[in-house]
């Protein structure tokens, strides 16, 4: 079952939504109906070029047969143009997939490293762990979302400054 107990969806199963006229043939219409309707962010260039992938034989249709063996080809062309309608380059995504790769390697690296270190209580493991400590909480914090407050220096002394205000002002007596 998928996502909130609904089956999931496979490839003969948005063949048979996209096949309209039920002639087991996907003609180009179709394609563009589908993809028009559900708001999918497919620019018509990107839609006109993946049918024809799709279309092996060249006839203008795409078959079940078709539809299956490039079904992850959609997928990917449907997840490239959402990334890019939601403001990524491909150069971004590219430099968001290499830093995940990177982090995931040296969280790996880590992991071998202090079961390594652990196991032999090398002095040179030991060290090795902390500089992997360190490059993985350096990539983190350089990646992460930062808060409002970490934005900016003044941002942090006004936070700061207010909060000090508050508690001398609350720590006064009051006067009648």
């Amino acid at each position: 079952r998928g996502r909130g107990g609904a089956e999931p969806v496979d490839a003969s199963t948005i063949f048979d939504t996209l096949d309209r006229d039920r002639d087991d043939l996907i003609s180009m219409a179709e394609f563009e109906y589908f993809f028009e309707t559900l708001e999918l962010p497919l620019q018509k260039g990107a839609l006109v070029a993946l049918h024809a992938q799709l279309d092996v034989d060249g006839e203008g249709t795409v078959s079940l047969g078709e539809f299956e063996a490039g079904w992850e080809e959609v997928l990917d062309a449907v997840m490239e143009q959402a990334l890019v309608a939601a403001g990524f380059s491909a150069r971004q995504i590219l430099l968001y997939g290499l830093a995940l790769l990177a982090m995931v390697s040296l969280g790996a690296a880590f992991i071998l490293v202090a079961l390594s270190g652990w196991r032999r209580e090398s002095l040179s493991a030991m060290v090795v762990e902390s500089g992997l400590i360190a490059a993985v909480g350096g990539i983190t914090a350089r990646y992460r979302e930062k808060s409002d407050a970490e934005k900016t220096a003044e941002e942090l002394s006004r936070i700061v400054n207010d909060a000090v205000a508050g508690a001398e002002a609350a720590s006064k007596p009051k006067q009648d």
